[in-house]
């Protein structure tokens, strides 16, 4: 894959698998699937800047497993794969 570095306080991801599924044991077309909630991080921006050009680095980093809000961020693909790009503001916690 080709670098990809985030621009200010925006982070990429890739999620963890959905489920296929459902618990009832019927199979869940791709559009009927519940995104999953947890990522991984593979990129982060430098940071938030401020009005007097200062960047303030934030508290994700690379590697670090996320909890996502339901409606946060926006897919792309690159290469074939698939990955979100979020702000950091959206990120609800890190799974530690």
């Amino acid at each position: 894959m080709s670098a990809f570095e985030p621009l200010g306080n925006r982070i990429m991801v890739a999620l963890e698998g959905g489920e296929e599924v459902s618990k009832g044991g019927i199979f869940l077309p791709e559009m009927a699937r519940e995104r999953p909630q947890i990522a991984k991080v593979l990129a982060v921006g430098p940071g938030e800047r401020r009005p007097d050009g200062t960047t303030i680095p934030g508290d994700i980093h690379v590697g670090d497993r996320i909890v996502l809000g339901k409606y946060a961020g926006m897919s792309i693909t690159l290469e074939g794969q698939s990955f979100m790009i979020l702000n950091a503001e959206e990120v609800l916690g890190v799974l530690r």
